[in-house]
């Protein structure tokens, strides 16, 4: 985070407010999470754009909410490579700033919104977990004039995205269920853990569509008047809005449970005598089943290498099929897909 600067009385004002309103959010309301953010940061100064995005990989950056000229649009996916913005901030946990080189990182990254007009200044904060204190995201906020962002400006926007990080953490340790599911945290069904659970989730998401949709056709069938169809028009519109957000952060919340139960049995395999490589490695056949070579490219390692550790854990857990190793760390936990 940037030096600490002292805010004024009307900076102040606006994040006390978006204080109070990410405290008391639950863990169904990010969209409003995120629009908190970018209020706040408008109240404060210029935002042209403005987009709030977490990483999914290596290379992928989900953008569940994305603003350009105060118009929302679709949720995204973004690419990015090893050269570009998104793996700068990921890999150096620092804002960036403009100012730093004159725009050369932030012309890489894929346009969004109206690409005939180009960003002038920008800043682009890191969201750091406050548990693990890994980069799980980013919030970037850009405007047409240059030299809109003075250090005040960061420092309130680092500020916000340290706040957001936190209300995100909390959900994961909400007192609401949480003795309902303290000990049997996959019978919470809030959280898909598979490929079932988020085809479930979304195809009931989907369904709302087709019933609102269903019933602006009646309306028009029936000829009632336009402005009575144009509001159940709207209403579509917007469920169809809140339904790509909510699809997005399903996406994110399979993708936590995977690391929650990655974690958990690396844990168990510590605890097995496993190194903490091997362990590493009987996590990502586990929870995220790669192969060998899989794991050779993720790790950076010779193939030759990973199949040395993977004999080694085998033969300490007292094994011979890899399809055995997440029931022998972790006989109590879900079957997997």
């Amino acid at each position: 985070m940037s030096a600490r600067v002292r805010f004024d009385e009307e900076t102040v004002k606006h994040l006390r407010l978006a204080d109070r309103r990410l405290r008391t959010s639950g863990p169904h309301e990010q969209r409003l999470r995120y629009a908190t953010c970018r209020m706040t940061l408008s109240n404060l100064t210029r935002v042209d754009s403005f987009y709030i995005g977490f990483f999914h990989d290596d290379h992928t950056c989900v953008l569940p909410y994305v603003f350009d000229q105060d118009q929302y649009y679709p949720p995204d996916i973004s690419h990015y490579g090893p050269h570009g913005l998104s793996h700068w901030i990921r890999s150096s946990a620092r804002t960036y700033r403009y100012a730093d080189d004159n725009g050369a990182l932030l012309n890489r990254t894929v346009p969004f919104g109206n690409v005939d007009e180009s960003s002038k200044d920008a800043i682009v904060v890191p969201i750091i977990d406050p548990t693990s204190k890994e980069v799980m995201g980013q919030m970037s906020l850009q405007s047409l004039t240059p030299k809109t962002y003075d250090d005040t400006v960061v420092a309130a926007a680092e500020w916000l995205a340290a706040a957001l990080a936190n209300a995100i953490a909390r959900d994961a340790t909400s007192p609401l269920g949480h003795d309902l599911y303290a000990d049997h945290p996959e019978l919470d069904s809030a959280r898909p853990t598979s490929e079932i659970d988020l085809m479930s989730e979304v195809s009931h998401r989907m369904e709302r569509i087709r019933r609102a949709a269903r019933t602006v056709q009646i309306a028009a069938q029936e000829s009632r008047p336009s402005d009575e169809i144009a509001t159940e028009a709207a209403l579509l519109a917007e469920i169809c809005v809140e339904v790509q957000g909510e699809v997005v952060e399903l996406l994110r919340a399979k993708e936590a449970a995977a690391k929650a139960r990655l974690s958990h049995l690396q844990a168990a395999a510590l605890r097995t005598a496993l190194t903490p490589r091997e362990a590493e490695i009987a996590g990502l056949i586990a929870v995220d089943q790669l192969t060998n070579s899989e794991i050779a490219r993720h790790l950076h390692i010779s193939l030759k290498t990973v199949k040395t550790h993977v004999g080694n854990i085998l033969s300490k857990l007292g094994i011979t099929q890899r399809s055995e190793i997440g029931y022998v760390l972790d006989p109590d936990g879900e079957e997997r897909s």
